[in-house]
């Protein structure tokens, strides 16, 4: 995700010949705001999925214009993806398909994103009375994925929704090695839509979020902000699922 993303900061910022400056914090919270400390000294701040609470940002950032790309905080500008609409649409996809007990791989400690796709799956399946097993935080890689594989496994779901794609397609590579199939034994749902999603064997169903107009979209919020304008507090962009071939009815035992 982070790759596209960047492309799309990148490509914003070269219509206006602005030159961005790139930090990675790793998920690290004290690098995080050391980062973010030595940002101040440039003209504007994006920050992309930060992980440091809500009051330590706003006091880090000062009075440098910043805006915060797939999170939202109080007093701050916010580009996100839309939470609700595609993880609806997968909760749905997998009861038409007539699956009665899914799983949630959780992504990272303290993301935004997680949290939000975990209460909106969680909801939309409670009320189409579909039971739902939310499993334990992994990264946001193929080897988190692999890692909670297992747990997918042992949780008797017929279909797991992963925090992205990544974490999607390590599970699927990581059931394989435990003597199961997908979609035979579980189908399972991605979230991005990466290349990936759609070379992988079988084409990985997925909710599909425009991740280079989110950065894209970022740089032009910042931009205002940097301009002394005020822009709207937060800006949604849709997402939509997108079935391939890793979901199908469950296997009748």
């Amino acid at each position: 995700m982070y790759a596209t993303l960047l492309k799309g900061i990148h490509g914003q910022s070269w219509h206006g010949r602005h030159r961005p400056v790139l930090f990675d914090t790793d998920e690290d919270l004290h690098r995080e705001r050391e980062q973010i400390e030595r940002a101040r000294a440039l003209n504007g701040i994006l920050l992309c999925s930060p992980r440091l609470p809500e009051d330590d940002v706003r006091a880090l950032v000062g009075d440098t214009p910043a805006v915060v790309v797939n999170r939202v905080i109080d007093g701050l500008p916010s580009v996100v993806m839309d939470n609700e609409n595609g993880p609806r649409q997968a909760v749905e996809h997998l009861d038409a398909l007539g699956h009665r007990h899914i799983a949630y791989a959780s992504g990272p400690v303290n993301s935004w994103a997680d949290a939000g796709r975990r209460t909106s799956i969680s909801a939309v399946a409670d009320a189409l009375g579909i039971r739902v097993s939310v499993l334990g935080h992994q990264s946001a890689t193929i080897q988190g994925g692999h890692a909670a594989a297992a747990t997918v496994v042992a949780s008797g779901a017929t279909a797991v929704i992963a925090y992205n794609d990544l974490v999607a397609l390590g599970i699927s590579a990581g059931i394989a090695g435990l003597g199961r199939s997908c979609p035979d034994d579980l189908s399972i749902i991605g979230v991005d839509d990466i290349d990936m999603a759609s070379v992988w064997q079988p084409g990985l169903t997925t909710v599909r979020v425009d991740i280079p107009r989110c950065g894209s979209l970022g740089v032009e919020v910042l931009l205002q902000a940097m301009a002394g304008d005020t822009p709207r507090a937060v800006a949604t962009l849709p997402s939509q699922l997108i079935v391939r071939g890793s979901t199908a009815p469950p296997r009748t035992r």
